[in-house]
Parts: C-alpha cells; structure tokens; sequence
C-alpha cells in the first residue's frame, strides 16, 4: 500500500467517525428536552396514547432480555399513575412462535394493564416503521414513546421529521456492562435514521397495511 493509499484510507475513517459523532450529537440535543423519567413523572404530560417499542422477551442466551421487563414495566407505570388510556405495542413478529408484541401484552396483563387499551402492532420491525404506522396505520399523531433512553432520542427524531408529536418515557436503564454493546449499535443506528429520513425515506415494510386491531391471540 502506498502512502497516498494509506492517506485516503485514513481520511475516509476519520471522516466517518466525524460524521457518526455530528449525527449523534445533532439528534441528541434535538430530542433531549422531549424525555422525561421516572424521578420526573409527575411532570409527565398525559398522552390519550402511548407507543411501546418491541424487543425480544429473551436475550439470545435464553436470559431474560432486561430491556424487555424494563419496558414492560415502565407501561405499566403509566398506565396505573393515569398518564394514558391507550397502549400501542409495536414490534417484530416475523414467525409464529416470535412475536414481540403479543409477548408484550401477556406480560402487561399480568401487571394489571386491562387488554381492552391494548392494541398490536406486529409490523414494526424497526423504530422508523413503528413511528410512521402509529401514524399512518393507526392515525395517531400525538404519543409518548416508552423505551430507554438511549433508543428514545431516535425515536423522537423520527417522530420529530414526520409530523407526530411525541414525547418520550424513559424506562429504568439497563447497566452498562451489559447495554455497551448496544448503545455502540445505536450510534450508527441514528446514521441510519438520517439517512432513512433525508436520502432514501424508506422503511422495510408497506405502511399502508391496515391496522392490526385489538387482537388476542
């Protein structure tokens, strides 16, 4: 490898790295005031609606994904402290023993959340096509977003640049020897929503599927 090779390879590292970094912390400080969490509760604004993000009940060991229970929780939380009437549980449910959000409504109803505010979404196999099928699907246009905070500042900015408004629930954090490598996903994970939103717009599946109602299976 010549030297002027060696160059270029060093400056398209940087100039990645630069971008990552510009991108994370552009979304970041447009969404940061919009999170709230628990110790803020009380100051919550009440949403008719709120959006849980899905994510496997089970880590890929067979453990029990703690974002998951997090999550969980966190709804719960809302939905007993009054600060919503609805929940719209958004998720992957690419087989028929992997199903995100059906496993997400068991779990609420063993905390107490009645099934008749619940409603599925097994379409959202990613946060953008969770946010545009609550409003395109669902015609929500007005939400709290319940997931970590780390995911949340994403969610918002989708939210943000396709006219929904949200606001976002911070559920209790996930330690940080155990969410490193997730949160080193999630840096190039915003990267991805720029550009979903402002060169490709895309999203992995057709938004204009109906909505999946009030199921109970």
């Amino acid at each position: 490898m010549t030297n002027r090779a060696a160059w270029w390879i060093l400056f398209f590292v940087f100039f990645v790295v630069i971008a990552v970094l510009a991108g994370n912390i552009w979304i970041i400080a447009r969404t940061d005031e919009r999170i709230f969490s628990g110790d803020e509760l009380a100051n919550l604004p009440e949403n008719s609606t709120a959006l849980v993000l899905g994510t496997s009940k089970f880590r890929s060991n067979g453990a029990p994904n703690p974002y998951f229970a997090n999550r969980i929780k966190a709804a719960a939380t809302l939905y007993h402290q009054g600060k919503l009437k609805q929940l719209l549980l958004s998720g992957s449910s690419q087989e028929s023993y992997y199903n995100e959000p059906r496993a997400m409504r068991k779990a609420l109803l063993k905390l107490g959340v009645p099934d008749s505010i619940i409603t599925l979404d097994p379409e959202g196999y990613r946060t953008f096509t969770s946010i545009l099928r609550a409003r395109e699907a669902f015609h929500i246009d007005t939400v709290t977003v319940i997931s970590n905070r780390f995911h949340l500042y994403r969610a918002l900015f989708i939210a943000q640049q396709n006219e929904v408004q949200a606001i976002g629930y911070a559920c209790e954090q996930v330690p940080l020897r155990t969410s490193f490598p997730t949160r080193l996903r999630e840096l190039v994970a915003r990267v991805r929503a720029l550009i979903d939103i402002y060169i490709f717009h895309t999203s992995a599946v057709d938004l204009s599927k109906p909505a999946a109602g009030k199921t109970t299976q």
